[in-house]
C-alpha cells in the first residue's frame, strides 16, 4: 500500500520533532553545562492555548490559535474547562492564514512576519475591488489557503514572499 501525502507529512513531522527535541537539550547543555534538569517538550499550539486559557480568568473558554506555522500547524481550536484543555480541531500547514497574511504584507512592500500590524492598521483606509479567490477561500470548512500560489525564498538573510497579482474585480 502506498502511503498518502498526509501520512508522509505526519511521519516526517514526527522525525523532525524528535530531532528538534534532542537539539534543544543539546543546546541547553552547551550553554549551561550538565545538570539534573529534566526536559518536557510540549506542542507549540498547545503552549499558546495553555497561555491564553491560564491567564483568561474564565472557567469555560473556546481558544483559537492562529499561527504562521508552529509544529506544522496553522490553526488550532481548543476547549478549556475547569483547568483542562481539550483539542477540538487542527488545520495543518501550509493551509495557513499566517502565511497568507505574511505574503500579503510582503506583496504590499512591508516586511513579512514583522509589519503585519501596519497592514492591519492601514486596512480601513483601503478600497475593495481585489479578487483574492485564487489565494484564499474562507467558505471552505474551516477555510482553505491556496499555498501553491505562494513562494517563499530567502535573500540577504531576509525572508521574502511572492504572491501572484490578485485580479481586479473591475475588469
Amino acid at each position: 500500500m502506498v502511503p498518502t501525502s498526509q501520512e508522509i507529512l505526519d511521519a516526517t513531522f514526527n522525525v523532525l520533532a524528535m530531532l528538534y527535541e534532542q537539539n534543544g537539550k543539546r543546546c541547553y547543555r552547551q550553554l549551561f553545562g550538565a545538570s539534573q534538569v529534566r526536559f518536557r517538550m510540549i506542542d507549540h499550539h498547545f503552549a499558546h492555548a495553555v497561555s491564553a486559557y491560564a491567564y483568561s480568568g474564565f472557567l469555560d473558554s473556546a481558544i483559537l490559535v492562529i499561527d504562521g506555522r508552529g509544529s506544522w500547524q496553522a490553526t488550532s481550536i481548543w476547549h478549556g474547562y475547569d483547568g483542562q484543555l481539550s483539542h477540538v480541531l487542527t488545520v495543518p500547514w501550509p493551509n495557513s492564514l499566517g502565511l497568507f497574511y505574511a505574503s500579503m504584507t510582503s506583496h504590499l512592500g512591508f516586511r513579512p512576519n514583522s509589519d503585519e500590524w501596519k497592514v492591519m492598521g492601514l486596512a480601513p483606509y483601503g478600497q475593495s475591488g481585489i479578487d483574492i479567490s485564487n489565494l484564499i477561500v474562507p467558505e471552505d470548512s474551516p477555510y482553505w489557503v491556496n499555498a501553491e500560489n505562494f513562494q517563499i525564498f530567502s535573500q540577504n538573510g531576509r525572508t521574502h514572499y511572492w504572491v501572484p497579482h490578485a485580479r481586479s474585480e473591475k475588469n
